[in-house]
């Protein structure tokens, strides 16, 4: 859980006063809609990872709120994502998918530096080998 996460919870009625106040939920998303896969990687990869039914979800939620934007509307009240209907859906992918990009980036990097010691070893005996022909 993050600082501003726990400053949050430690103030009661600051999470509901933040929900009331905040335009997503007027439009119907749920928090994890708001990831842009544009910007960050794993969330791109997260999103093609999602079961094809909350990935169908997902998008009419935001085609919905894009339409609703646009029109500088709101859904009715009762229409509104509510702190208790939202999912944090993209968690566990979102959890995978850096998992991943760690052992990737590790890998690399041992791979790496691997051949940067087979560089330095065959360099340094170069002069040790019989002339070439």
């Amino acid at each position: 859980m993050g600082i501003l996460s726990r400053v949050v919870n430690s103030i009661p009625g600051l999470s509901g006063l933040i929900w009331r106040t905040a335009e997503f939920p007027k439009l119907g998303l749920m928090i994890h809609d708001l990831y842009c896969p544009i910007k960050s990687p794993v969330v791109k990869e997260a999103i093609k990872r999602l079961p094809e039914r909350v990935a169908v979800e997902r998008q009419l939620r935001i085609s919905r709120a894009i339409t609703l934007g646009m029109a500088h509307k709101h859904l009715p009240q009762e229409e509104w994502m509510t702190p208790e209907k939202n999912v944090p859906y993209m968690d566990e992918a979102i959890k995978q998918v850096e998992r991943e990009m760690n052992l990737k980036a590790q890998l690399n990097e041992q791979i790496y530096s691997f051949k940067s010691s087979n560089l330095a070893i065959s360099g340094s005996l170069k002069h040790a080998l019989p002339p070439s022909k």
